[in-house]
């Protein structure tokens, strides 16, 4: 009887007995188990809240990769589901669209591609691995806001403003519901191998920043400023309003400023020179310093304002609005009027709580999908989230976040 011989298999230069290659492919699996298990010691995932009103506090570090492949690991579920809800609200985004904007929705991030540094594709690709999704869903995620139009409301109180004269800055973001990105919202604390420690408050598998603070004290806000570009190019005898999708997609741009820029000329610098989308009006806190700076910005038009300049341009494009020359106030919204009333009628009484409790619930729109509350003198969040298809932010309860305690852990691992 001959001799089996057992089939040879060419790897590189080397010709390898078959069972010899069970044995190494066993041993990759070993491998590849240990580098997920060393990539995933870096992170943490926890709770905070009760009920309805719970958060999940996603802890991440490490190179972009590694910290998408935490997040897309350690919240597979979550990301799942939000990316189907997401899919699915397609047919609702472009119900109303003319030609050009449905072919805007659907080649999107193709247009932005370009402008899209390697580190966010990295992490992409390192969040759909670890997620097991598709990364062409997790693309068309991440730029959806430079393609659906909301407003929002935006403010920085500091000094004599305050109760307690802590700088105090507001998100209210509004949002369409119908998305149902609601259901998973995350609380991402990350510790990047480049730049600085930041935090954003998002949902499940979104690695921009809509809404953020980072460990410098900067903190965002924004909101589509079709209304404000509009006006403000009239009254200076401008052409109309400049748009793009050939560009940086926002979220994107605002996360940049949290991970790399510790003060509020580079972010100036940061926005100015930037490969600018659409019409964006920002409200953005620099903590430290204990100053706000708003911005004015589509792809060509960009304005920058400290609180005297705000006030001058404010009063000459919404004319029906009195200010009282308050050097440590600065707001931006859909309803510029009803914020500065709120903040004259109970200017050096501002709390937390008032803020929660009458400020908030007055400003937000319907489609109140994110509301957060920055302290940047004692460098704490409280977060609310929108409650199924019609329960506003407002009216949700209050999520509270300690940023030194978060940013500290990263210390201990």
């Amino acid at each position: 009887m001959k001799n089996k011989v057992l089939p040879l298999i060419l790897t590189g230069a080397l010709l390898m007995p078959a069972c010899n290659l069970f044995s190494k492919n066993q041993n990759a699996v070993v491998a590849e188990q240990t580098l997920e298990q060393k990539i995933l010691s870096k992170a943490k995932l926890e709770i905070i809240g009760e009920g309805t009103d719970k958060i999940y506090v996603l802890y991440t570090q490490g190179t972009p990769y590694e910290r998408g492949f935490q997040h897309g690991k350690l919240l597979k579920e979550q990301v799942t589901k939000n990316l189907t809800s997401i899919i699915k609200s397609k047919e609702y985004i472009t119900s109303d669209l003319d030609e050009d904007k449905k072919e805007n929705v659907n080649v999107g991030y193709q247009k932005m591609e370009p402008f899209i540094s390697q580190q966010f594709k990295e992490e992409m690709k390192g969040l759909a691995d670890g997620a097991e999704v598709s990364i062409a869903d997790l693309q068309f995620y991440q730029i959806v806001g430079d393609v659906v139009e909301n407003g929002c409301s935006n403010y920085f109180l500091k000094g004599s403003a305050t109760q307690n004269n802590n700088v105090v800055q507001v998100r209210i973001l509004d949002f369409p519901l119908e998305f149902g990105v609601q259901n998973y919202p995350v609380i991402s604390v990350v510790n990047p191998d480049v730049g600085h420690p930041f935090a954003t408050i998002g949902w499940a598998g979104f690695l921009g920043a809509v809404t953020g603070v980072s460990q410098e004290k900067i903190a965002l806000g924004e909101m589509r400023g079709d209304r404000a570009v509009e006006l403000y190019r009239k009254l200076n005898n401008l052409e109309e309003k400049k748009e793009t999708l050939k560009g940086t997609p926002m979220p994107f741009l605002l996360r940049e400023i949290l991970q790399f820029d510790t003060n509020l000329d580079e972010v100036t610098e940061r926005l100015r020179t930037a490969n600018r989308t659409n019409c964006y009006v920002y409200v953005i806190g620099d903590g430290e310093a204990q100053e706000p700076r708003a911005y004015l910005t589509d792809h060509e038009l960009f304005e920058a304002f400290d609180t005297e300049k705000f006030q001058k341009i404010v009063s000459a494009v919404e004319p029906e609005i009195t200010l009282e020359n308050k050097s440590d106030v600065i707001f931006g919204g859909h309803n510029n009027k009803l914020i500065n009333e709120k903040v004259n009628q109970y200017y050096g009484r501002i709390t937390e709580d008032l803020i929660k409790q009458d400020f908030n619930p007055a400003l937000a729109m319907k489609g109140n999908l994110q509301i957060t509350i920055y302290n940047l003198t004692n460098m704490t969040l409280q977060v609310a989230n929108a409650e199924g298809a019609k329960g506003r932010a407002a009216e949700q309860g209050y999520v509270f976040l300690d940023l030194n305690e978060a940013f500290n852990w990263f210390k201990e691992h």
